[in-house]
């Protein structure tokens, strides 16, 4: 967790408000629950995901996947779809659904870092 928190501090100059590690599961038996009785064999491993969020005072969104080396910047204002977003379509979708539901927020600057930040759009919203 300290190579994100480092990581981020990097990118923004400032410390994390929020540092947040979220495992991977595997699943070795059940990834179909209907077919095995909705028995499952799973477990989390190392290779998952952290995530360090800092809060602005802004409508702006700066996300900087640090697995990557990428970065992408958007406002909440005007949350549009595009196709060279990739990655950051997750981001601007979870946004979009808390806008949706009324809920306030404010702009904020993202660093995440893992395995899991390296694979492609629908694995990491799966």
């Amino acid at each position: 967790m300290d190579g994100t928190a480092k990581a981020h501090q990097g990118e923004y100059g400032a410390e994390p408000g929020v540092l947040v590690e979220v495992p991977q599961v595997t699943t070795l038996l059940g990834a179909f629950a209907e077919y095995c009785s909705g028995y499952a064999l799973m477990s989390t491993n190392d290779h998952g995901l952290r995530v360090a969020l800092t809060r602005r005072d802004d409508n702006t969104v700066r996300v900087f996947n640090a697995t990557k080396g990428e970065r992408k910047k958007f406002q909440l204002s005007a949350l549009k779809e595009r196709k060279e977003d990739k990655w950051a379509a997750i981001v601007k979708a979870v946004c979009q659904c808390l806008l949706s539901s009324e809920l306030p927020i404010s702009g904020f600057d993202m660093t995440f870092k893992g395995q899991s930040a390296s694979a492609d759009a629908p694995s990491i919203t799966a």
